[in-house]
């Protein structure tokens, strides 16, 4: 897909979310509950349109290798996903999580919901140190591709990563109090910040 089809089916999207507004809504409801409903959903999808990804997936967890995508990604190329993706949410006749799941992926909390649960998965006392030490790694290969693919930047990351050391520390108090004396500090004619995390992106 070239950059002007890219740019396109990115507006389409955005498009498909005002028109689809309460499904959406519902959809990132799902990925945000506490239950694995939703991320059970996206693998299901995710086997329907490439069967031969449950095997290899098994296996890369069976030999601790999560971190190492490139047989999955050389996958899904084989097996043309993206090509399916776009045809799923093109067919506006079927059924399918594929729109919701694409905007949710581009423009929503994805990222960071994905990392988040497996903080909560490493903290549950049924998890063992090898299963948290393939959802570690599994976490860092979440954060570089996210980057990679130009859906977050190091810099989203590091503001995320900051703001969540605020929250777990209990001092978001002291967050606001600063936030409020910075704003008073600033000059009116100064030029506005980048808004930092895509999901604001949809205008």
């Amino acid at each position: 897909m070239g950059q002007q089809e890219y740019n396109a089916f990115r507006e389409r999207m955005k498009q498909w979310m005002l028109d689809n507004a309460d499904t959406y809504d519902e959809f990132e409801e799902m990925m945000n509950s506490q239950s694995d409903a939703g991320y059970q959903k996206i693998m299901t999808q995710a086997m329907a349109l490439v069967p031969k990804y449950n095997k290899v997936i098994r296996k890369k967890m069976n030999s601790n290798s999560v971190e190492d995508t490139l047989d999955i990604e050389a996958l899904f190329s084989a097996e043309d996903l993206g090509v399916k993706l776009v045809a799923q949410f093109e067919n506006t006749n079927k059924k399918t999580i594929v729109p919701a799941m694409i905007c949710w992926l581009f423009f929503g909390r994805s990222f960071e919901n994905m990392i988040e649960r497996g903080e909560e998965m490493m903290n549950n006392p049924k998890t063992n140190r090898f299963q948290s030490f393939l959802i570690a790694r599994t976490s860092k290969m979440l954060v570089k591709k996210s980057i990679d693919l130009g859906l977050r930047t190091r810099e989203d990351w590091e503001e995320y990563n900051s703001f969540k050391k605020i929250i777990d520390s209990n001092q978001v108090m002291d967050w606001a109090l600063n936030t409020q004396e910075q704003l008073q500090k600033t000059p009116l004619h100064r030029a506005e910040g980048r808004i930092s995390f895509r999901k604001y992106d949809t205008a």
